[in-house]
């Protein structure tokens, strides 16, 4: 907890001096590491409780999880994508919108179920995966 502060404040210092920077590259390198991992941390553990609490309203008012998957989650997920293609077509770019209402999506179903499925499968896991009430809809080999 005393690194971020520590960071925070050399870098302050440093900004408000009027010597020039530095010739150490592979200083800023890692201080810009672990700004990127301190950020990847943070969202990581606000997404978390976010899910939480949503999972504790489905508990409180008698929602399946599963439901709440395919509609609360799967909306809050696309309004990044709705701010952004309504943009475009507002700026005149509205094959680019409809394209990207189309690409961005299978893009995210394509990586990020097959990355997923390639690093398991590397590993050597060869399992059935079940979705929703237990069935097997596809296997992962």
């Amino acid at each position: 907890m005393h690194m971020p502060f520590h960071i925070a404040f050399k870098t302050y210092m440093y900004i408000t001096t009027s010597t020039p920077p530095p010739k150490h590259t592979i200083g800023a390198a890692l201080v810009a590491v672990y700004g990127f991992l301190i950020a990847v941390f943070w969202i990581d553990r606000i997404a978390n409780e976010l899910v939480a609490l949503l999972e504790f309203f489905g508990v409180v008012w008698g929602i399946q999880s599963s439901i709440l998957g395919l509609t609360v989650l799967a909306w809050g997920n696309s309004i990044g994508d709705l701010v952004t293609d309504v943009a475009m077509a507002k700026r005149g770019l509205s094959n680019m919108a409809i394209t990207a209402c189309y690409a961005g999506p299978v893009f995210n179903m394509l990586m990020g179920l097959g990355i997923g499925m390639w690093v398991r499968g590397r590993r050597g896991a060869v399992e059935n995966v079940g979705i929703g009430d237990g069935r097997r809809w596809f296997w992962h080999v």
